[in-house]
């Protein structure tokens, strides 16, 4: 189920011609607020003709995205983490 996905995309700023690649590099447990979850990693880049950027992902077949790790163009750094779950059926 490993498998790298790779394409063009075009932006009308500095960012101008990307390479997008998103890889599903494992499967492992991660510790979260809801207890250890086994999740899928992923991990994308995306390269422009004058910086990079990269994420790092965390996928659950039941929660969906777990934790998602943003490393943004201007240096700064964002996380996401799924803290809880309501039922809203």
């Amino acid at each position: 189920m490993l498998e790298t996905i790779k394409y063009d995309a075009l932006n009308k700023t500095d960012f101008i011609s990307r390479n997008l690649t998103y890889k599903v590099v494992d499967k492992t447990k991660i510790k979260s607020k809801l207890g250890k979850i086994t999740c899928f990693k992923i991990e994308a880049t995306a390269e422009g003709t004058l910086k990079k950027t990269s994420m790092i992902a965390y996928f659950n077949d039941k929660f969906g995205f777990v934790k998602i790790i943003f490393n943004n163009l201007d240096g700064s750094v964002i996380i996401l983490n799924l803290d809880s779950v309501k039922n809203t059926i």
